[in-house]
């Protein structure tokens, strides 16, 4: 319903809510271009490097350390990202046997908070439990914060992404005229 003029009145009842639904529809396509274009850049070593995760044990280590036992020689470094180089033959961050992977990328289900004044869309993934277990008192990466991040121009893009989808929604329902 478009807004109307009544002499000096102007009657906005039908705004707010095609406001809220034209927003909604912004910040649901704004989340799923997320999960199509930045989700997969997370699961990359330059994604690792982008995002600035938390450096896992063994990085920036040689493969070969010396023996503890004081014996002459070296052994295999035995740290976490070694051992995943060795055993699963990648360094892929956010990621050990690949599970993790296929099911953040597997699909996403995309749920809308309504207030008031703002409009939140959350993005649901079917991601193993470990990935939201970790402890601060062991210096534990938080596997969810690192594969939910966003740089400053991702979060810009996002906007425009939100911003374009609602405008078009309110120009269709005749609440924004061409060149506003």
């Amino acid at each position: 319903m478009p807004t109307t003029i009544r002499g000096n009145l102007i009657d906005t009842r039908g705004f707010r809510v095609a406001a809220v639904d034209a927003l909604e529809k912004g910040v649901t396509a704004a989340a799923m271009e997320w999960h199509r274009k930045y989700l997969p850049g997370h699961f990359t070593v330059e994604g690792g490097k982008k995002y600035a995760y938390q450096p896992r044990s063994g990085d920036n280590e040689a493969p070969r350390v010396m023996r503890a036992d004081g014996k002459p020689g070296t052994r295999a470094n035995r740290k976490y990202s070694w051992m995943k180089r060795r055993k699963y033959r990648h360094n892929k961050p956010l990621v050990l046997t690949g599970y993790s992977e296929q099911a953040a990328k597997a699909g996403a289900k995309v749920s809308i908070r309504k207030t008031s004044n703002r409009v939140r869309a959350a993005l649901s993934m079917a991601l193993p439990t470990y990935f939201y277990q970790y402890r601060k008192d062991l210096n534990q990466p938080n596997k969810y914060a690192e594969l939910t991040r966003v740089t400053d121009e991702e979060r810009a893009e996002l906007e425009r992404i939100a911003r374009e989808v609602a405008e078009r929604e309110l120009r269709a329902k005749g609440f924004l005229v061409r060149g506003t």
